[in-house]
């Protein structure tokens, strides 16, 4: 039986584990909007009561399967009928929407090689190619504000959900700057990254499945 309430912040650490699966504690407190220090406290308290768990090894922090339970309890009360519904309308669009960021995922970190027998391998993108990369990040640019637009759609209904843009636009900011491991380090607070999780959290709200984030094999 489940007997923890969450408080506010514990919340947070919860949701951020479940949506971005084993973090550090600066990965948690990052997406949790809280400090380190609180983040800390937050999740050995949610230890305590069997929501997380830390692999000392990799200095990690995962969620339980309670832990997960509980998110989809907090997530069903969180958004009333009518609420669920208007999320269901943005389903097609968010749709397309990570189609193509499956594809450029898969372009930054995989390319063609050079063609044999049975035509071109994929090899990895080593990023030694700047024309390469520009190409991909130019259609990144392109299509950003179609993302930002999306996530938008979404705040109407479930205000919180407005972290994620800003998170959004600060990995575009980094990676414009020249920061380009901001694009697809899951170290960074990356820009597929976040994506990704927004699509989970908004998933999990929304009770439905089939906009999932495409996942692409990282080297290293």
């Amino acid at each position: 039986m489940l007997t923890a309430t969450p408080e506010r912040y514990r919340t947070r650490v919860l949701r951020a584990l479940c949506v971005a699966g084993s973090l550090t504690v600066e990965g948690v407190a990052r997406r949790s909007g809280i400090g380190v220090g609180i983040a800390h406290g937050e999740l050995l308290a949610a230890e305590s009561v069997g929501l997380v768990v830390d692999c000392a090894a990799t200095g990690r922090w995962s969620s339980t399967a309670i832990g997960r339970i509980l998110l989809r309890r907090l997530a069903s009360a969180e958004t009333v009928e009518g609420h669920r519904t208007r999320l269901a309308s943005l389903r097609p669009r968010l749709a397309e929407l990570d189609v193509e960021v499956a594809n450029l995922t898969s372009r930054w970190f995989l390319r063609e090689g050079e063609a044999g027998d049975r035509g071109a391998a994929m090899v990895i993108n080593d990023h030694h190619d700047p024309i390469y990369d520009a190409a991909v990040l130019e259609d990144v640019a392109r299509t950003h504000p179609e993302r930002i637009t999306a996530i938008y759609a979404a705040v109407v209904i479930v205000p919180r959900m407005e972290r994620y843009a800003g998170r959004l636009a600060d990995a575009w900011r980094r990676v414009r700057l020249g920061e380009h491991a901001a694009l697809g380090d899951p170290e960074q607070d990356a820009y597929f990254d976040v994506w990704a999780e927004f699509l989970r959290d908004l998933d999990a709200l929304a009770g439905w499945s089939g906009v999932r984030p495409h996942e692409v094999r990282r080297a290293g």
